[in-house]
């Protein structure tokens, strides 16, 4: 996959959900958004989305091309950024609001608990999906010299800005139930990250008898 078409799936996505945002406006995904933190949810999701557009187009009408073959040289904690942004921020969100809206009309309805479970179901499919894209992309792209760390400071910027997100939904007044069922499957989604990311993320060993010949072990 190169450079145009890696930005093209970032255009789209973009797109993709800002028409979710604006048709998100269902009385069960609204609720939802509430019990999410509502208005911090929403800038979230316009953030993510915009970054996504931005990123696109830059790729798009870039010159530069991305040469799957010669994986380049990156801190650990820039590799790990990289891989916290792509499944944990930008691509999961994308998934797991797609999913969502797709569930939509089936879910109105439903009581608080039953939606919150729906949802966290839905995002840890979409994190999990989202985690493998972007251990191979992360694979090709970089020569990974610490996995290990890598994932862990991965995890960490999980960690600090999940938590922080909770203690905002408690102190908004966020029901109470959703809260907490979002907070068991945000512990659920952090061993599904560790496991996959341990799973498909390698250090990268360089064959000195043939400088072209970079692969994964």
């Amino acid at each position: 996959m190169n450079n145009k078409q890696i930005g093209a799936i970032q255009l789209v996505g973009g797109i993709i959900l800002i028409g979710g945002i604006l048709n998100s406006n269902t009385p069960s995904y609204s609720n939802e958004m509430q019990a999410s933190g509502g208005e911090l949810a929403s800038l979230i999701f316009w953030i993510t989305a915009i970054t996504l557009i931005v990123k696109g187009i830059k790729k798009i009408v870039s010159k530069k091309e991305f040469n799957e073959a010669l994986p380049v040289e990156r801190k650990d904690i820039l590799i790990a950024l990289e891989h916290w942004l792509i499944s944990w921020v930008l691509l999961s969100t994308v998934a797991s609001l797609l999913i969502n809206l797709a569930l939509a009309k089936f879910i109105y309805g439903l009581n608080p608990i039953s939606l919150s479970l729906i949802v966290g179901i839905s995002n840890t499919i979409a994190i999990l999906l989202c985690i493998m894209y972007s251990a191979k992309y992360i694979n090709k792209k970089y020569i990974i010299n610490n996995v290990r760390r890598v994932i862990n400071i991965s995890l960490i910027f999980i960690i600090v800005t999940g938590i922080g997100f909770r203690l905002y939904l408690f102190s908004n007044g966020s029901e109470a139930v959703s809260v907490w069922i979002g907070t068991a499957f945000f512990i659920v989604n952090i061993a599904v990250f560790n496991f996959i990311s341990k799973k498909y993320l390698h250090n990268t060993v360089i064959d000195t008898s043939s400088e072209s010949n970079i692969k994964s072990k």
